[in-house]
């Protein structure tokens, strides 16, 4: 993180702190070491991004609203123990978050964890390589770098690591209990897709060099917009405001908690049940396309595969890839 950036934060926290409350720029400036005139030039940067803050030649500065618009430093994290989100690229419009993560993945100064996020998507593509629209400051679309050192067999536990994330996510923010991964990659709200999940792998023979994990989730859709109909968001089931770098933030903080799980190869058959617990087709009869059988979906075993019990009871382990279910 920048030192200017840090100045602005450190500002605007302060702030939000003094919840509706006057500051002079001299009691900021003293408080945060930083010179009176450096306040105003930053509170002024703020004002232009999108923050609402009152000021007055008399009382000084006075914090009223969030921004609407995404801020790298509100998402970017300080944390020395994290690996996710601790370096953000932050674009207005890209082709594709997971091409850019791609052309970017090789530089010496990118590191493991680095997130990726556009707020306008021009290529967004989902599951074999279907069109995913995105629409502009009217969603998360992101994507991030990883070097998790396995098999693509295992890869799919990077999937349901981070859908669980995603799902407790929403579910602890906003109280909506609804919220499931719907296989093989899709976000639901009560049934509703809000969002999904694409996986690129870059691999050397068997083992995966790079995996870029993208996620695109629509968080309040403009309704006048002909394009948004049909399509579902989270403000669907939520009234309250959604501030997407709060939503971001913990995203990127919970994901980094299982992503480490994960890739340190703790207590699996533990924490693949864990994540198994957010399938919406968990215990659920299915129908498998692929494999033209139907039976009953048991989560994923600790090898990363999907556990299904076919008609006579037995219990089959089924790779991730080849999940194809009939809606």
């Amino acid at each position: 993180m920048s030192r200017k950036f840090d100045k602005r934060k450190r500002i605007l926290e302060f702030l939000r702190d003094l919840q509706g409350k006057w500051a002079s720029g001299q009691k900021i400036a003293d408080e945060l070491k930083i010179s009176r005139n450096g306040v105003s030039k930053h509170v002024k940067i703020l004002r232009e991004m999108g923050y609402e803050i009152e000021a007055s030649t008399k009382k000084g500065y006075m914090y009223l609203s969030e921004t609407k618009n995404l801020n790298k430093y509100e998402i970017e994290s300080d944390d020395e123990d994290r690996v996710i989100g601790k370096q953000v690229f932050l674009h207005k419009q890209v082709r594709s978050t997971n091409k850019r993560a791609q052309m970017i993945s090789m530089s010496d100064d990118i590191h493991e964890g680095t997130v990726i996020i556009a707020e306008h998507q021009l290529s967004g593509r989902g599951r074999r390589r279907s069109v995913w629209p995105t629409f502009a400051k009217q969603g998360l679309y992101y994507s991030v770098l990883l070097y998790p050192d396995c098999v693509v067999e295992q890869t799919p536990g990077i999937i349901f690591a981070l859908a669980y994330s995603i799902v407790e996510t929403i579910k602890d923010l906003y109280e909506l209990e609804d919220v499931k991964l719907d296989l093989p990659n899709s976000i639901t709200i009560n049934g509703k897709k809000v969002g999904g999940i694409l996986i690129d792998n870059i691999t050397e023979v068997e083992d995966v060099k790079t995996t870029i994990a993208g996620v695109g989730i629509y968080t309040t859709l403009d309704r006048e917009d002909e394009q948004t109909q049909g399509k579902y968001c989270i403000s669907d089931f939520y009234n309250g405001f959604i501030n997407r770098n709060d939503f971001m933030s913990k995203l990127l903080e919970n994901f980094d908690k299982e992503y480490k799980i994960f890739k340190n190869q703790e207590n699996l058959k533990e924490n693949t049940e864990r994540w198994s617990t957010c399938v919406d087709q968990l215990n659920k009869k299915v129908d498998l396309i692929l494999h033209q059988r139907t039976g009953t979906i048991l989560g994923m075993d600790e090898n990363f595969k999907i556990k299904f019990e076919n008609r006579n009871g037995y219990v089959e382990r089924i790779r991730y890839y080849e999940i194809d279910i009939k809606q």
